[in-house]
């Protein structure tokens, strides 16, 4: 494994270029101290908790199954289940098959679930055991300088602890003596730091995700999704928190003026509007100051130049290959997916700097620390991984998702905020390249927002009301469209000149004559970007009777 750092080129000094950072916020769907004990993990995830993403579907399956200490999909495409005890192998088939309806994971996974393509692994401990182990681990890591991060592997059936690349092993070991953990719990391994990063680097309007935007210090990332807030109806994009502009990236700054593409004024794309501080105090923040659930921000456009798409580039760079930066189209059509990262999974992303790429997931909701150059470095609580895909400066922010198939959606997984990219900026392409990604249950817990990713159906609007009228008589015209919370504006014409003449869903109107024929056309957009328009011609004249 590498060291990550945040991958936006502003923090190659600051936030956007080393390890990622996310804002301190608290998760709606998880309590603020997450619980240590393995029955209260199992309380939780049965209480309906998400904000452990596949792992709190781990865990509501061992509800059902006991002793169940891992579920995923290897490399061959098997799902493969451990069990501490294999002679209750026939139960947890039938348990698995009858969850495959429900739990929260893409068609492939369920598929091979409700078709029994399941390998059986002998485990020794049960999931809820490993992820109270990863809080004690991780509190046991306050005075440990070279953490690189602490997850429940599913794919282990351990607690992995990640040390930072070249450095003893010896102060963690004692650490973890200490707290009389089992033989064989803990799995310890090394990796490089992981940094924040920040070409798709056009200017675009309308915009869509994958883009290239920059704060007024000119450091640059990715744009990730443009979202509309289900209950406020704000419009906006989302991205890495440490992409915003200022010093230290977990201090939260808001309100600073963002770009796509360059600094000039006449490329404003909005203002840095959700960003919590990094300030939670969980006990698995390992005693770091800077720590957080995620690390996004949501940043306000207005419904101007704004569309829910995906910049989708002209190839796909897979086993640690950059990708293509060169835009062919836009996915037109996006879909938050309706499951979270699960290990095995195959996942994109699409980033200024290394394009389009493909990767696996290997770990989810890994605790880890981020380097953050001379400001040093924070932790993020809830941590999803991707190896095998290029990473590099500036694809901070990136989407990830899964991208158009047989299904026409590209379905929206989670923002990119760091990866294993040198120390001081440049590109990752090599064997063990590893980027990292809050998914949408951290994301909209830290922030906290529930946001709309759906590329809403194309807008309508039609007229009724008379077309044959007297002269200076005011008659009365409604519009009707599909579009949620619309703008109305009613104009007309004489052929030479266009008047507004009025707002909201209805218009009441006195025409004049002359001439005999107008143009009336009401035009309707809302905070979803949706534009539609309609027109009709009216008659006009002294000698008609009314309107008709």
């Amino acid at each position: 494994m590498k060291r990550v750092y945040l991958v936006s080129t502003a923090a190659l000094i600051a936030a956007c270029s080393s390890e990622p950072t996310q804002p301190g916020g608290t998760p709606t769907n998880s309590p603020l101290q997450p619980a240590q004990d393995a029955q209260a993990q199992l309380r939780a995830a049965a209480g309906g908790r998400t904000a452990r993403g596949f792992e709190d579907e781990i865990l509501r399956l061992e509800n059902r199954i006991a002793g169940l200490g891992g579920l995923f999909m290897d490399p061959q495409g098997n799902i493969v289940v451990y069990l501490r005890d294999v002679a209750d192998t026939a139960v947890a088939m039938r348990e698995l098959k009858a969850a495959a309806a429900t739990i929260r994971v893409d068609r492939a996974f369920r598929d091979r679930l409700s078709a029994g393509r399941v390998v059986v692994r002998k485990g020794r401990f049960a999931f809820s055991q490993l992820v109270a182990w990863q809080a004690a681990v991780l509190g046991a890591m306050r005075s440990v300088p070279n953490i690189n991060g602490v997850d429940a592997d599913e794919a282990l059936n351990q607690v992995r602890l990640t040390l930072v690349e070249g450095t003893s092993r010896l102060a963690a070991d004692q650490a973890i003596a200490a707290l009389g953990l089992p033989d064989g719990a803990v799995f310890v391994d090394f990796a490089k730091r992981a940094y924040a990063n920040s070409t798709l680097s056009d200017k675009f309007r309308p915009t869509g995700g994958g883009i290239y935007i920059g704060n007024a210090a000119s450091h640059y990332c990715t744009l990730g999704f443009n979202v509309t807030t289900v209950t406020y109806h704000e419009t906006g994009y989302l991205s890495a928190s440490h992409c915003a502009d200022g010093d230290a990236p977990w201090l939260g700054h808001t309100g600073g003026t963002m770009y796509q593409n360059t600094t000039f004024s006449g490329n404003i794309y909005g203002s840095v509007y959700l960003n919590p501080a990094f300030t939670r105090t969980d006990t698995e923040c390992m005693g770091d100051p800077n720590c957080t659930w995620a690390d996004a921000m949501f940043v306000n456009t207005g419904a101007s130049d704004f569309s829910k798409v995906l910049a989708a580039p002209t190839y796909v760079g897979e086993n640690n290959s950059v990708g293509s930066t060169t835009l062919a189209g836009w996915w037109n059509l996006v879909t938050r997916a309706a499951f979270g990262p699960y290990t095995g999974l195959t996942i994109d992303k699409v980033g200024v700097t290394t394009g389009w790429t493909r990767g696996v997931v290997t770990e989810t909701c890994q605790a880890r620390t981020i380097g953050a150059d001379q400001f040093g470095s924070y932790v993020v609580l809830c941590s999803d991984i991707v190896m095998g895909s290029a990473v590099g400066s500036g694809d901070s922010g990136s989407p990830v998702l899964i991208p158009p198939g047989s299904d026409p959606s590209a379905y929206a997984m989670g923002i990119l905020f760091a990866g294993t990219v040198p120390p001081g900026g440049g590109v990752c392409a090599q064997d063990g390249c590893q980027y990292l990604f809050s998914n949408w249950s951290s994301v909209e817990g830290h922030l906290p927002r529930t946001f709309d990713y759906n590329t809403p159906p194309g807008g309508t609007v039609s007229i009724s009301g008379p077309t044959i009228l007297k002269s200076d008589m005011t008659c009365h015209w409604t519009a009707t469209t599909n579009m949620d919370d619309p703008q109305f504006q009613w104009s007309v014409t004489d052929g030479s000149n266009t008047y507004v003449v009025g707002s909201g869903a209805d218009l009441w109107y006195a025409f004049t004559s002359p001439p005999t024929l107008w143009g009336l056309t009401v035009d309707v957009s809302n905070y979803q970007g949706q534009t539609a328009s309609q027109s009709k011609v009216i008659r006009v004249s002294p000698l008609n009777q009314g309107c008709n």
